[in-house]
């Protein structure tokens, strides 16, 4: 079902005008963040990580209760994908999808708050609460 709603919103934003391709990424962006674009002045971390790991591959370190909170609420609020649940409901493995509307709403939300993705001091923030995994490639920054 996930594939044929992501053909028709591809569809309509490949055969439409500016406005509908506008509309459409507005559309993306409210169901990633969980608000409407307009209303946000600025990110919450919970719309921050959706945002950023929309853009990057970041995988969920769920040991504790608070990573496993926070996965719950990518999953129940800014479209993140869940893969497998345990058989006590503890944990689970999620992804972001690969979306490329998501992708090119994350885009424009970080087009607006440059500074988000302009600093790795902002990932910095996940990494050393250890909620999220650390992904090779940052290893080669001094973070």
């Amino acid at each position: 079902m996930l594939t044929l709603v992501s053909i028709r919103f591809g569809s309509l934003y490949d055969a439409g005008d500016k406005a509908v391709r506008e509309d459409i990424i507005t559309f993306a962006t409210t169901k990633l963040l969980n608000a409407e674009p307009d209303k946000v002045e600025e990110l919450t971390n919970d719309q921050r990580l959706a945002c950023l790991s929309q853009r990057i591959p970041l995988e969920f370190n769920s040991t504790t209760y608070i990573a496993q909170a926070n996965e719950r609420k990518q999953v129940e609020g800014h479209m993140r994908v869940c893969l497998k649940i345990d058989a006590a409901f503890e944990s689970m493995i999620t992804v972001s999808a690969s979306e490329p509307l998501l992708s090119e709403a994350a885009y424009t939300v970080g087009q607006k708050t440059v500074p988000m993705f302009g600093q790795f001091s902002k990932i910095d923030a996940y990494l050393n609460n250890h909620m999220v995994k650390s992904p090779e490639y940052f290893r080669h920054y001094s973070i």
